[in-house]
């Protein structure tokens, strides 16, 4: 339990660090000053900033402000007490200055032309971006490292050549409801290893020894957590389990067990390779996110029940937990997706997200003039607590979804 949250609090934290470190970039690349850029959240621990003209870093404890060496035009790097992701302070993009103020600076002398809001409307959005842009980029990169040292897959004859398979294993993907399967209590995710002491290696070799045994009892030997079992079940037919309408022609005198198999195996990839599959799988699962998030908004419209397909904090905990137990590529599949999802999730244009803020962008190049930044910040702030909103209640849920679950593996450590 203890390592799952340890694992849970070090994925968050990449998540958000990776996140604020691609606004920081593209703001450092588009001659934008970056105040401050943290790891976890103030009061301060210490920090370092360099000197321009030396090149010497300045080490300093808490706050800083009794050491002179410090330059407040330089960037500070800082350790700070809350050890959850990081931070920006970005000069310029939660400002409010008045025409009269920028009049005044530029007369001063004082306007250097760093700030976010003196940049074009272009690298103002691709600053905004940074964040989604970075995150697709962790999910390639982590993508490509699974790819490289073999991820789960299903094995089939299109196959690149130069893949390479390992621990081939024929997995359950689906149980049917009231099937012979499902009552003997075999589970999704299992690997059927042998059918009455003969060696599986096809998934058409169960339905070939079926169609021999018809309706006698078999036994299989399954694998479930590295652990073996034994089950015996008896074989129905498939128009007894499968509704007719689903049912190919072929299949309605055979006798099953009302299984969905595959065969699976670790797939491997050279590194130029896997690289092009971390890519082409970053997409892909983007695309399924954007088809899930679609159907999500339409069920919303139609009065239908989320609460099954939402998980908050205390879900991803949950789910975090329950993947480090499948081990190392697992985890790192699992970080790809949540960093896609957070990529799309940002993109919205919801106000207190970037993707928010680009909207605003958007309006102030069709408007030709800046957008009032006092009616900005009140709508983002409203946005703000509108999505803490929505986040308590899918914690609620997540509770009372997982509670029990969580409790349990208290009481047992």
């Amino acid at each position: 339990m203890w390592l799952a949250l340890l694992v849970f609090i070090i994925i968050l934290s990449i998540l958000v660090i990776t996140h604020e470190l691609g606004h920081f970039v593209l703001a450092k690349r588009a001659g934008v000053k970056v105040e401050e850029f943290g790891l976890g959240y103030p009061p301060r621990i210490c920090g370092y900033q360099r000197d321009n003209i030396t090149k010497k870093l300045h080490f300093f404890w808490g706050r800083g402000k009794k050491n002179k060496k410090l330059n407040k035009q330089n960037t500070i790097y800082s350790l700070n007490w809350i050890p959850f992701g990081g931070f920006n302070r970005i000069k310029g993009m939660d400002e409010i200055e008045t025409e009269n103020d920028s009049t005044l600076r530029q007369a001063q002398g004082e306007r250097k032309m760093d700030s976010f809001s003196d940049k074009s409307l272009g690298k103002r959005i691709l600053i905004l971006s940074g964040g989604v842009l970075t995150h697709l980029l962790l999910a390639i990169i982590l993508l490509s490292i699974v790819f490289s040292l073999g991820a789960p897959e299903i094995i089939e004859d299109n196959l690149s050549s130069y893949a390479k398979i390992k621990d081939e294993s024929i997995q359950i993907f689906a149980v049917f409801d009231d099937s012979p399967a499902k009552q003997a209590g075999v589970e999704i995710g299992d690997k059927i290893i042998k059918i009455d002491n003969q060696l599986v290696k096809e998934t058409i070799d169960i339905q070939s020894y079926l169609n021999q045994t018809k309706d006698k009892k078999v036994n299989l030997q399954i694998e479930r957590n590295q652990e073996s079992l034994s089950i015996d079940l008896t074989p129905q037919l498939a128009q007894q389990i499968i509704s007719t309408n689903e049912l190919p022609a072929e299949m309605k005198d055979k006798f099953v067990l009302g299984l969905q198999l595959a065969k699976v195996g670790r797939v491997s990839y050279p590194f130029p390779l896997s690289i092009w599959q971390g890519i082409k799988a970053t997409f892909v699962f983007l695309y399924q996110i954007i088809i899930a998030l679609i159907q999500i908004i339409i069920r919303l419209f139609n009065h239908q029940s989320v609460g099954q397909v939402l998980t908050g904090p205390i879900g991803v905990a949950v789910l975090t937990a329950e993947v480090t137990k499948l081990g190392f590529v697992y985890l790192l599949q699992f970080t790809a997706l949540l960093a896609i999802n957070f990529a799309l999730i940002n993109i919205l244009p919801f106000p207190a997200l970037d993707g928010g803020q680009i909207s605003f962008l958007i309006v102030e190049g069709i408007r030709g003039k800046p957008n009032n930044k006092k009616i900005e910040i009140l709508v983002n702030n409203l946005g703000f607590f509108i999505l803490i909103g929505l986040m308590l209640l899918v914690t609620y849920q997540d509770i009372i979804r997982y509670g029990g679950k969580i409790i349990r593996r208290i009481l047992n450590n």
